[in-house]
């Protein structure tokens, strides 16, 4: 321990304040701590939507979409602390026990010592995340040996970059209840496929966004979610994760859930087409099927036509990727070969994408706002000393609706206005009159320059003039 980390040790007695929020107190010297009282889970209907998404320029997006965050907090604790501990090397395996979801036996996290280790984990997955272009495949994965590091901080970003795009797609209906009565009532099952699932980010917010509708499990239909990924010790993550969050938030809802030890691409060849899916996608996964690059050229199509057979008649397809360059270019490929189908998000027009060119300097994608006291990063920053405060997320998505006749159906309203792609316009300076220029994707399939005095404070991704949504 350096002299800096020794100096900001807690006097003994003295609680943590992580420790204090878990309700646990800090040891005194030769007296085992206290263990933390049972919590009971926070009522989701005091977790409803922000108030209004709209913010100042430059980075606005989509706003902070309500998350049922004590729920998932615990949820996504307890799994972890069931299958690690902490050891003089760090956090280790160990064989999974019954699951428990009130208090831990280590509901700091072994205090210090143990959120130090886990930033190493977070910082070892940052380093591999950008300085690392290519796929991680099977072992080379290094969730695999930094699975609390991603379970604690990279799959609530995965998990709220999925609810966020789900909270601004144009539903009929403005009420998040109404929401899921119009889409699930009447429904024999609602059937999830999530390909490429890791610890289960994508199902995660699917449920998570039942959960904040304010949604009665009891008359939602029966649910199945198949879980598809090559990793097995990945695929047992988000078995846990997902089972364990349904149990606690969606108490008595029938969920069924599919284990597939298998590759995305794999899965897909060998589907049935007559097992459809009600939403089918995935989070952070296009990568793992290599539809950009000439290697894949001749396969991408056979593959993105089968993705598009796994959603249902007017059942939705959700892809959420990276905010980067290559996340927008693993997207395009399906949004090019899927043409008869309609566009949910983000574009306002099923032409061709006016950003798509052979340079692509620039490309579509979004910000997001974080909600303060995110998650685990408080901790983590405070008492583990994380270097990272992102306060704001960047994603791409695309989602469509398989629907024929390229027309949208229940429960979806047509769009109208134009998106904001840029806040300002990358290589050119404000106007002559002062006035930041946005760049704009019109509903004409071209991209516009409009002052800002005309739209008003917007920012990447959201949108102006028509309907607003979400």
């Amino acid at each position: 321990m350096s002299a800096a980390q020794a100096k900001r040790k807690p006097k003994p007695g003295r609680q943590t304040r992580y420790a204090k929020a878990l309700g646990g107190r800090a040891a005194r010297p030769g007296k085992p701590a206290k263990p933390a009282p049972p919590r009971k889970p926070a009522a989701p209907a005091a977790l409803q939507p922000a108030a209004s998404p709209r913010r100042s320029p430059p980075q606005a997006a989509l706003g902070a979409a309500a998350i049922p965050m004590g729920l998932l907090m615990n949820v996504l604790r307890d799994v972890f602390l069931d299958r690690y501990s902490l050891t003089r090397k760090g956090w280790r395996p160990r064989e999974a026990r019954a699951m428990g979801h009130g208090a831990s036996a280590e509901p700091d996290f072994g205090g210090r010592p143990g959120l130090e280790a886990l930033v190493g984990e977070v910082m070892a997955l940052h380093g591999a995340y950008t300085s690392h272009e290519g796929e991680f495949l099977g072992a080379q994965n290094p969730i695999h040996h930094h699975a609390g590091g991603y379970q604690l901080y990279y799959l609530p970003r995965n998990l709220y970059r999925v609810l966020s795009v789900l909270e601004r797609l144009p539903w009929k209906e403005p009420r998040p209840l109404g929401r899921v009565e119009s889409w699930l009532l009447g429904k024999r099952q609602f059937r999830v496929l999530d390909l490429g699932c890791g610890s289960g980010a994508f199902s995660l917010a699917i449920l998570a966004w039942l959960v904040q509708s304010g949604a009665d499990p009891r008359k939602l239909p029966p649910g199945e979610i198949v879980l598809v990924d090559q990793s097995r010790p990945l695929l047992d993550l988000a078995e846990a994760n997902v089972r364990c969050f349904a149990e606690v938030a969606l108490p008595g809802w029938p969920l069924r859930l599919e284990l597939r030890p298998e590759g995305a691409g794999r899965y897909l060849e060998q589907a049935q087409t007559s097992a459809r899916f009600t939403l089918a996608g995935a989070a952070m996964m296009l990568n793992e099927l290599g539809l950009v690059g000439s290697r894949h050229r001749a396969r991408a199509p056979q593959i993105v036509r089968r993705i598009g057979q796994q959603a249902e008649p007017g059942g939705v397809l959700l892809f959420v990727e990276p905010g980067t360059r290559q996340g927008y270019l693993n997207l395009m490929p399906v949004r090019n070969q899927m043409e008869e189908f309609p566009i949910l998000y983000p574009c306002p027009h099923h032409l061709a994408c006016p950003m798509f060119a052979g340079t692509t300097r620039r490309w579509c994608h979004a910000t997001v706002q974080l909600p303060p006291r995110f998650f685990f990063d408080e901790p983590l920053q405070s008492e583990g000393g994380l270097p990272l405060h992102m306060k704001e997320l960047n994603l791409s998505a695309l989602v469509m609706q398989a629907q024929a006749g390229g027309e949208r159906g229940v429960p979806f309203a047509a769009r109208t206005g134009s998106r904001v792609v840029s806040s300002v316009l990358p290589g050119r300076p404000p106007r002559a009159d002062g006035q930041p220029v946005l760049l704009l994707c019109s509903p004409n399939g071209r991209l516009e320059e409009r002052p800002l005095r005309e739209t008003g404070p917007a920012g990447r991704g959201e949108w102006v003039g028509g309907t607003r949504f979400g």
